[in-house]
């Protein structure tokens, strides 16, 4: 992510990637975890956020 002439986020990625997620529970998941399934370590590229705090991107701009 970088900033803009404004200071603003640029929130457009800069290369197109693929990304993959898992839910801790199919049927009933409270977390998701989003992973690039072609990165060398998956240990420090995942993203896991808990359903029931997690906030609408949309709602934050």
């Amino acid at each position: 992510m970088d900033y803009n002439n404004n200071g603003d986020y640029n929130l457009e990625p800069s290369e197109p990637y693929e990304l993959e997620r898992r839910l801790d529970d199919p049927d009933d998941p409270s977390e998701v975890t989003i992973y690039d399934p072609d990165a060398d370590n998956l240990t420090t590229t995942w993203l896991t956020a808990d359903l029931e705090v997690a906030v609408d991107l949309e709602e934050t701009l």
